[in-house]
């Protein structure tokens, strides 16, 4: 309600938290909608692994997992990234594949394969990025 030329806290407060909750729900449906886009992935790769490592993310669903906050850690640094920074965005890409030759030098050990996906989430969630 207004008061004069001013808002009331109330109506600014509803207002508020009724932008937050559209923005988390549209949020939470982007979410749903790449989670469920990483499952199909998965049972196509499920279908026909292409190599030991993908066998070895189809068989075991902790790796899986760990594929997944790996991929969401990538989509969050990537859209923190500016587009025209091409250097932070090829560091990040570089990173990535280096990260896909350790694995395959893994060839299939699942406890190598466990550690390394557990040191590049780290590596990721500590990843700084500049604005």
């Amino acid at each position: 309600m207004r008061i004069g030329n001013r808002l009331s806290t109330a109506t600014v407060a509803v207002a508020l938290l009724a932008g937050l909750s559209a923005s988390g729900a549209a949020l939470s449906a982007e979410a749903t909608q790449k989670e469920q886009a990483a499952e199909e992935v998965y049972k196509i790769i499920c279908a026909k692994p292409a190599d030991i490592t993908q066998k070895m993310l189809c068989e075991h669903q902790d790796l899986r997992q760990l594929d997944r906050e790996i991929r969401q850690q990538l989509d969050r640094l990537m859209s923190a990234i500016p587009e025209d920074d091409e250097r932070q965005r090829g560091q990040l890409k570089y990173s990535q594949e280096r990260f896909a030759h350790v694995r395959r030098l893994c060839q299939g050990n699942l406890k190598c394969l466990r550690r390394i996906y557990k040191a590049r989430l780290k590596t990721l969630k500590e990843w700084k990025t500049t604005e």
